[in-house]
């Protein structure tokens, strides 16, 4: 009788081990519910936060439908107080008709300062937001290979410094313009 007992405990005790083992296989197999924050392509969060001198909350988005890992719009945006400053990047794949750029380096318009050496072609201009009008931005609009890309830094405080806009547009339009070849 006291072998029996034995045998039984020999058993559950193995059973167990086993159903614990499958348990723990399945909770592995089963998808986390928390799902994993989307980063930009091209920069990361820190990149970000160098170019605009503090902590930002950053936003991707993708165009519906599309298979082009490299077509998206990052927005950076840090907070300072009552004062804001952002970093948009966006990036569109140029359909093959020979004029797709030339409407969108319109863009920049005739103010358009050509830059060398970033990307295929590259202009620098100030920009107006009509829903922020009380922003002061400045872009790099520019196109490498199949692709247009726009960046563009702005800040709420009217005051801003346009040429520390501008070199902070061109040092990220120079990174994309990298990543982008």
């Amino acid at each position: 009788m006291y072998r029996d007992f034995e045998c039984i405990f020999g058993v559950l005790f193995r059973a167990r081990i086993v159903s614990l083992l499958l348990c723990t296989l399945i909770a592995l197999c089963i998808p986390g519910s928390s799902v994993a924050k989307e980063s930009c392509p091209w920069i990361n969060e820190a990149t970000a936060s160098g170019a605009l001198e503090g902590p930002v909350t950053a936003t991707v988005t993708h165009p519906e439908m599309n298979k082009d890992t490299d077509v998206a719009t990052c927005v950076f945006l840090h907070q300072s107080g009552s004062t804001g400053i952002e970093l948009r990047i966006e990036v569109e794949a140029l359909s093959g008709t020979p004029g797709a750029y030339a409407a969108y380096a319109a863009r920049c318009g005739s103010d358009g300062v050509p830059l060398r050496a970033i990307g295929n072609e590259a202009t620098m201009c100030s920009y107006e937001d009509k829903k922020k009008k009380k922003w002061v931005s400045e872009q790099v609009v520019g196109r490498v290979r199949d692709h247009a890309f726009t960046v563009r830094v702005s800040s709420s405080a009217g005051s801003a410094d346009r040429a520390i806009l501008r070199e902070k547009a061109r040092k990220i339009a120079e990174q994309l313009a990298g990543f982008l070849f």
